[in-house]
């Protein structure tokens, strides 16, 4: 073993934890973007309708320029609402289910380290028992 791969291999658990806990709260963040923003489409919508009503007491009125104010804002203000919930749900499927492919590939490393250190247990241990037979052999 070089040394490289000793500081690689005494680095990996620190690794793949960090990452696992880095995922893990990109996924949780994105969540709560989604959840957020689907309030606050909520909201603006809510605003869209009251706008709406706004532009028909003033059709009633026929007061035409401000009924037109009020219908675009009202557009406006449900298309924002609409951009607002599906940006939050192109954030959590885009961005957050994605990385949960990546935190089970972490688990493979994770297996990887473990056969390792299975497989320099083992050396040792037989490296240990080989010695033993020498000193043996040669005591005898």
């Amino acid at each position: 073993m070089n040394q490289n791969a000793i500081v690689f291999c005494t680095k990996m658990p620190d690794f793949t934890d960090s990452y696992q806990v880095l995922y893990q709260e990109i996924i949780d963040t994105t969540r709560e973007i989604r959840e957020k923003s689907a309030e606050l489409a909520k909201t603006m919508h809510t605003l869209g309708e009251h706008l709406e009503k706004l532009a028909s007491v003033n059709h009633m009125i026929r007061v035409d320029r401000i009924h037109e104010l009020y219908a675009w804002l009202s557009k406006m203000s449900t298309g924002t609402g609409n951009h607002i919930a599906n940006l939050g749900d192109l954030f959590h499927v885009y961005l957050g289910s994605h990385l949960k492919y990546h935190m089970s590939e972490h688990e493979s490393f994770r297996e990887l380290y473990a056969c390792r250190e299975h497989s320099k247990q083992n050396f040792i241990k037989k490296e240990r028992h080989l010695i033993d037979r020498k000193e043996k052999l040669f005591r005898s």
